[in-house]
C-alpha cells in the first residue's frame, strides 16, 4: 500500500441544539505495509480527538470507512460536495493523494536546531 485516499469531510450543524461537530476520515499507508483509518472528530473550531485503525489491505479498510460514512450519514452528518470523492465514499483502489500543503510544513527539526 503505497497510496492515500482524499479525506471525506462530514458536517453536523443544529443551530437550535447549538451543536457544529466536523468528522474527517481518510485511509493512510503504515510503514510496516499495512492500512490506517484515520478518524478525526470533535466540535467544529477545536482540535476534536483522534482514532487510528489498521487492517491488513485497502479493501477491508475501505469497506470500513464506507461503513462508518454510512453510519454518520444516518445520524445527520453530510459531506461538501467540493470536498469530498465523486461517489461520497474512497476508491477501493485507493488512489494517491498529491500533498498540497507548504513546503514548511515538511521541515523537520530536532531540538537545538533552528
Amino acid at each position: 500500500m503505497k497510496h492515500a485516499t482524499h479525506p471525506l469531510f462530514l458536517r453536523r450543524i443544529d443551530s437550535a441544539r447549538n451543536m457544529a461537530r466536523y468528522y474527517v476520515m481518510a485511509l493512510q499507508p503504515t510503514l510496516f505495509g499495512d492500512v490506517s483509518l484515520v478518524r478525526q472528530w470533535g466540535r467544529i473550531g477545536t482540535r476534536g480527538r483522534q482514532k487510528v485503525e489498521f487492517f491488513d489491505d485497502c479493501l477491508q479498510a475501505a469497506a470500513a470507512l464506507s461503513r462508518l460514512a454510512a453510519q454518520k450519514s444516518n445520524r445527520g452528518y453530510s459531506g461538501n460536495p467540493h470536498e469530498v470523492s465523486p461517489a461520497g465514499a474512497p476508491d477501493p483502489a485507493c488512489q494517491p493523494v498529491p500533498f498540497a500543503g507548504k513546503a514548511s510544513q515538511m521541515i523537520i527539526t530536532t531540538p537545538g536546531t533552528k
